[in-house]
């Protein structure tokens, strides 16, 4: 019996090692992508990946000696990513765990702030010179000459008239009407009759 326990063990020990090199994984990580590879595993190997504790990949292995593996790209390259991967078998003792802390590809900085100093010239100011007379103003006034105006005396000698009699206005009491008129002219007739008689008797005498 014992003899039969001891190659049972053997046989076990050296199974072991044979089992933990064949899963073989391998792993690496930039600030592009996340690479996995396991060209053999073991049977009910669980191999888990995860991105900042957020899992983008699971498989096991069904049969024995079966291929995994991924490529996983950045979701940001703006960012840094912690990359884990856990190869899980069902011995304790091949387990393996990959881990990788990984910078951003592109770094953003904020430009500092630009100050724009303008320097403006002011020009002095202008003197002005306003010219000063001293001549006094000259006012011409003109005096019109005094006209030479002639004055014409005319001498006339003038007969005394001899002033009218005015002759009584008389209104007749029936008709109304103003008589003044003839007896007006009856006495210029009778002026002038006796004027012409004067004048014969001096121009005969």
């Amino acid at each position: 019996m014992t003899r039969l326990l001891i190659p049972a063990a053997i046989l076990a020990a050296l199974a072991l090692p044979a089992m933990a090199s064949a899963n073989n994984p391998s792993a690496s990580a930039d600030c592009t992508a996340l690479v996995f590879t396991m060209p053999a595993g073991i049977a009910g190997t669980v191999v888990t990946a995860t991105d900042n504790g957020r899992v983008i990949f699971t498989d096991t292995i069904a049969t024995q000696g079966d291929s995994s593996g991924f490529r996983h790209p950045s979701t940001s390259q703006t960012i840094s990513h912690a990359y884990v991967v856990l190869v899980d078998a069902p011995f304790d003792n091949v387990d393996q765990r990959f881990a990788f802390d990984v910078g951003p590809c592109v770094t953003t900085t904020t430009p500092a702030p630009t100050v724009s100093t303008t320097s403006t010239t002011v020009p002095p100011p202008s003197s002005t010179t306003t010219p000063t007379s001293t001549t006094a103003p000259t006012v011409v006034t003109s005096v019109p000459s005094p006209s030479t105006s002639s004055t014409i005396v005319v001498s006339s000698t003038l007969r005394p008239t001899t002033p009218a009699t005015t002759a009584p206005t008389f209104t007749l009491p029936e008709t109304g009407r103003d008589v003044s008129s003839p007896l007006i002219a009856a006495a210029v007739a009778v002026l002038l009759g006796a004027a012409a008689i004067f004048g014969g008797r001096r121009w005969a005498s």
